[in-house]
């Protein structure tokens, strides 16, 4: 998906997470910065934290954020 992404002339990426804890870290500090991403695309699967526990924290913090689950 990231390849795909990324042949995509229109789409940046803007970070990537290798765990819950993280892909928060980066949701926030891009919102803190003035930048929040545009979208989030959540694995359901990942350690220390699932992405349906990301999933609910993000919505809590962000309710307008798009988040596409895979």
């Amino acid at each position: 998906i990231k390849q795909i992404l990324a042949d995509a002339g229109d789409i940046a990426l803007a970070g990537e997470a290798g765990n819950g804890p993280d892909a928060m870290a980066l949701v926030r500090a891009g919102a803190a910065a003035g930048t929040p991403p545009d979208v989030v695309l959540l694995d359901i699967a990942m350690p220390q934290r699932d992405g349906l526990d990301v999933l609910k924290s993000l919505k809590a913090e962000f309710p307008r954020l798009p988040v596409l689950m895979l």
